[in-house]
């Protein structure tokens, strides 16, 4: 059976090397893209596999991104989406017209960028053969298993409006559902 092949795609004008190396270090597939048309940027989301997307957004223009990611999350809300930029970095309301357009992290720091792809990937890793498994009550995203569902929730729906969802894995309603059950944290 051919191992799967979780990708990490970088939307870039100009390749920000260190960003790029510093994503090669993570155990996600990098490809990194030039596409500015929102049918092939859209198209590149949907793609399978991919589970993390980073907008370089050295050199753009900052007001175009809020509408990039809310384009990329309508194409596949299951991807977890990372604005990268020194003017995100800076500017609070910036931040947070990316987070409500459904980006789940900004930052300037190629190595938190790195830090982030690694935690995605870890929720991505295949569970025992007798593990039970989870699909995100959120964005349906399947093949959770609990340590996966535990880490997935907050890191990709933190700026969700909160609902009462049941939990998958207990069937309770726990209130803000980011509250996922303190028993449940992955052990280490």
């Amino acid at each position: 059976m051919a191992e799967a092949i979780y990708k990490c795609l970088v939307l870039t004008s100009k390749s920000s090397n260190s960003l790029l190396d510093e994503l090669k270090q993570s155990k996600l597939t990098v490809k990194a893209s030039a596409a500015e048309k929102d049918k092939e940027v859209a198209k590149l989301a949907e793609e399978a596999g991919t589970e993390m997307i980073v907008i370089d957004t050295t050199y753009r223009d900052p007001s175009t991104i809020p509408v990039l990611v809310k384009m990329l999350h309508q194409a596949n809300d299951k991807v977890f989406i990372c604005v990268y930029g020194p003017h995100f970095g800076r500017d609070p309301h910036a931040r947070l017209r990316v987070s409500d357009n459904g980006g789940a992290m900004t930052s300037y720091s190629a190595s938190a960028v790195r830090r982030a792809a690694d935690i995605v990937f870890s929720t991505l890793v295949p569970a025992k053969k007798d593990s039970k498994m989870y699909k995100c009550p959120l964005c349906r995203k399947p093949d959770l298993t609990e340590d996966g569902l535990w880490t997935h929730f907050p890191m990709y729906h933190l700026n969700e409006p909160g609902r009462q969802l049941p939990c998958p894995i207990c069937k309770d309603f726990p209130g803000f559902i980011q509250v996922v059950h303190w028993e449940m944290r992955p052990q280490a």
